[in-house]
């Protein structure tokens, strides 16, 4: 009787290893799933923000209403639009990476008084970015020369495909 007892025990110690690793797999194939769903929402969502930003650079923040304004992150002409949303809506109408001396210059460009009272802009910039980055909402490259390069992580444009030397090529080449 006691080996009966010892080979059930064992028996069933497999079988609960053999569900407990049934379990995992199922949660792993569906943490993956909602990964690439939520991938391809981003994705989505970056696209349509791009499209609305760039109507509303070519014919006015007006076109925007207060909401769809906060949704797109991008009121320019709201001083409390935040300097984390300026640097934001910099990567997003990007079509290429920059590094964070170029994001700081489009910032001062087109929200100077975001960045009037900063001291260090500059560093604001890169907490920023690293901030984004953190989010999941950019990414950071790093290059075998130069600085590090910043970019939009839903981006779809032209170098979405491109390997970081083919982007690196290119700005060279644009610069």
């Amino acid at each position: 009787m006691l080996v009966t007892t010892e080979v059930a025990g064992a028996v069933d110690g497999r079988t609960q290893e053999q569900n407990v690793g049934k379990v995992v797999r199922a949660a792993e194939q569906e943490l993956r799933r909602l990964l690439q769903q939520r991938a391809e929402v981003t994705q989505r969502i970056g696209a349509i923000k791009r499209t609305l930003a760039g109507l509303a650079d070519l014919l006015g923040y007006s076109i925007l209403d207060d909401d769809l304004g906060d949704l797109l992150g991008s009121r320019a002409a709201n001083r409390n639009s935040g300097f984390t949303r300026a640097c934001r809506l910099v990567l997003v109408n990007s079509s290429v990476p920059l590094n964070a001396h170029q994001v700081c210059e489009q910032v001062q460009q087109k929200f100077p008084q975001l960045i009037a009272h900063h001291r260090a802009p500059l560093s604001s910039v890169s907490t920023v970015l690293r901030r984004l980055a953190d989010y999941g909402e950019a990414r950071s490259l790093h290059p075998q020369k130069g600085p590090r390069l910043w970019e939009w992580i839903a981006d779809t444009g032209p170098d979405s495909g491109a390997s970081f030397s083919q982007v690196a090529e290119r700005r060279a080449s644009q610069m």
